[in-house]
């Protein structure tokens, strides 16, 4: 084929062994120490970042119609990122240049993802069955560390949150872990409505009763999301609605073990999420034309609210991915963002992959009103993958 001419078979490769990485989550954690800084970085990130060689190898051969609205957030956040030497020393940005990177990296993965598809290489279908796998074993992993390592309070030492009996799986977060379930769930959910197999509807049943036990409310907002627009684009209600429905009657049935986690009426949590609001809206008064730069978030809470980073893996995110926008690349950036957003909508299929795309993408934006969702490492290989199948031709 064409394409093996352009791109070494051995290329090939990568977007296999992504996938396999990806399941392992956090668990594949190299944890660098830069300028006194926390910085973690993962097999996935790597191999996405290498998508970058053929990409140089083939720099005038096709780009997806997305690519100007990518390359002007991308300027954006560089701009941002220099901009803040103006209130931080440059060893302070470091661990932000680092963040910039890894988006360089993932938005070099959907191109050459999508140039994969498009010349025949990589068939959509084969994009999806990978996912639906990855997303089973996300659950498998999960459930075993909810029966062998339900208490997880003794990594709150190691900077983690200490979560009891909830199914974190290798994210070690329940939030994250529960919105990768519900992407799974949307394309196996698609599968059905096109096949219906005691197969799929068994995993359908799985990756519910293993959302139900991540206790995470953001997600279960997330499923209802998904299920509107999926009736909104056309899919049979049947399908999508009495398995929800279901899902949520269920949710009453939760055991309710120690701790405040499993209590689906806490408050906590919610003070805390309102906390966070307050500092992001404080960060976004220093600097709001251009942000305090992608990523300085750590050094920036840092340097406007007191003490140290410590060994917190949450500093450089906020509980909201739009104000993580405005924060760290200012309104300029979220300008920037909106134009991306409403440029890939425009460009998306009005086909199956489309639909998948579109709810999927629903989906993320209601978790990432109460998280970092859209900017989670695994969800940006997770969202490549579904942009370039979705793409126009």
């Amino acid at each position: 084929m064409v394409i093996r001419k352009k791109i070494p078979n051995y290329w090939l490769i990568l977007p296999f062994t992504y996938l396999i990485f990806f399941p392992f989550g956090q668990l594949t954690r190299v944890q660098l120490d830069v300028a006194g800084q926390i910085f973690a970085i993962y097999p996935t990130d790597i191999l996405a970042g290498l998508t970058l060689v053929p990409l140089a190898l083939n720099i005038r051969k096709l780009f997806p119609k997305e690519i100007t609205a990518l390359r002007a957030f991308l300027v954006a956040a560089l701009f941002s990122l220099i901009f803040s030497l103006a209130f931080f020393p440059p060893q302070e940005i470091l661990i932000g240049t680092f963040y910039f990177f890894r988006l360089v990296f993932y938005i070099s993965f959907f191109v050459f993802l999508w140039r994969l598809v498009k010349l025949g290489v990589y068939p959509k279908e084969k994009v999806i069955n990978s996912l639906i796998a990855v997303g089973t074993f996300v659950g498998l992993f999960g459930w075993a560390q909810y029966l062998f390592y339900p208490d997880l309070r003794a990594l709150k030492e190691f900077g983690w949150d200490d979560h009891l009996y909830r199914l974190v799986s290798t994210f070690l977060d329940p939030a994250f872990t529960g919105i990768i379930l519900v992407l799974a769930l949307i394309l196996v959910f698609s599968k059905i409505s096109s096949r219906k197999s005691p197969l799929l509807v068994g995993l359908s049943g799985f990756l519910l009763f293993s959302i139900a036990f991540t206790y995470s409310r953001s997600s279960f907002l997330a499923i209802l999301f998904a299920g509107l627009t999926a009736s909104l684009l056309g899919y049979s209600k049947k399908i999508i609605w009495i398995p929800i429905l279901i899902f949520f009657l269920g949710l009453f049935f939760l055991p309710r073990p120690a701790g405040e986690g499993v209590r689906l009426e806490r408050l906590n949590s919610v003070i805390l999420k309102t906390g966070d609001y307050k500092e992001s809206l404080q960060i976004i008064r220093h600097s709001p034309l251009f942000g305090v730069g992608f990523n300085n978030l750590c050094v920036a809470k840092m340097r406007f609210f007191g003490g140290t980073l410590g060994l917190s893996h949450s500093c450089g995110g906020t509980d909201n991915s739009f104000l993580f926008v405005v924060a760290t690349t200012g309104l300029v950036g979220l300008v920037f963002f909106i134009d991306l957003v409403i440029k890939i909508i425009r460009n998306t299929s009005r086909d199956e992959y489309g639909r998948i795309f579109l709810v999927s993408l629903t989906a993320l934006f209601v978790h990432g009103m109460f998280t970092n969702t859209l900017f989670y490492a695994w969800v940006m290989g997770w969202l490549v993958h579904l942009l370039a199948i979705s793409r126009r031709s």
